[in-house]
């Protein structure tokens, strides 16, 4: 917590907070896997921990591997009150599964938030390769 407020009296207060990145994988480098249940007994500790300390800061969860995993992640902070409180909006990357429609029974604001195809970059447009700007925009909109 307090490096959030660090950020908020150098004047760059952080929009959102999150307990996690990708806890549904397991790497070689520092990490920490969670389950959903365990993500959301986390969250009923950091959401009113965070709201406690005076920020405007707000608590982001869980960044899964893929989008039909987040659902699980929101699934149950959804089934947990003190936890769904907390959550102002549900993050999701799409290395394990890209959205192909919103989060199922999710009503607050949800995000892809990371995703790659691993191919080499493409400057164009609409060429039907994965890394294309339309590819993309499909995704997004899907994801929407």
């Amino acid at each position: 917590m307090q490096y959030a407020k660090d950020y908020a009296a150098a004047v760059v207060p952080l929009t959102y907070l999150g307990p996690s990145n990708e806890p549904d994988y397991t790497t070689n480098y520092d990490s920490m896997s969670m389950s959903p249940a365990q993500m959301a007994s986390v969250v009923d500790v950091l959401g009113p921990t965070l709201r406690n300390s005076g920020l405007a800061t707000q608590v982001t969860c869980c960044a899964a591997t893929g989008w039909p995993v987040s659902g699980q992640y929101a699934a149950a902070i959804e089934a947990d009150p003190t936890a769904l409180a907390a959550v102002a909006m549900v993050g999701g990357h799409g290395y394990g599964g890209g959205p192909t429609s919103p989060l199922p029974g999710w009503g607050k604001q949800a995000w892809e938030t990371e995703w790659s195809t691993f191919e080499g970059f493409s400057t164009a447009w609409d060429d039907g390769s994965g890394a294309s700007g339309m590819s993309w925009a499909q995704h997004i909109h899907q994801g929407l």
